[in-house]
């Protein structure tokens, strides 16, 4: 992260100071780790580019990610994206998930 901001703060000296917009690199950043943690997932793992990510809806993509359980992975892409709108399905799949494969009797 400290090398991405550098980079930010490196690229802000070349350009005019009203053609470069610094919010949307912060996004493409957020955008790109959630990439990177999903291509290096364990449960989940695809290989997507950003175009093909902006393509499909946040709620389908947060979907696939409780199909495969993967849990943190989606908690990330709702801290990195500000989709808090969503967190409420993932607590909800997790604590079922967590109730349908406890091994308590009760």
């Amino acid at each position: 992260m400290k090398h991405l901001i550098r980079t930010a703060s490196f690229a802000k000296t070349f350009p005019e100071a009203s053609g470069y917009d610094s919010n949307k690199y912060v996004d493409m950043v957020k955008h790109l780790v959630v990439l990177t943690k999903l291509r290096n997932s364990l449960n989940c793992a695809r290989a997507i580019t950003y175009k093909q990510f902006q393509g499909i809806k946040s709620k389908n993509f947060l979907k696939l990610l409780l199909k495969f359980r993967d849990y943190r992975l989606a908690l990330l892409m709702i801290d990195q994206l500000k989709l808090k709108q969503h967190q409420a399905m993932i607590y909800d799949d997790w604590c079922s998930t967590m109730i349908r494969y406890s091994k308590l009797s009760d």
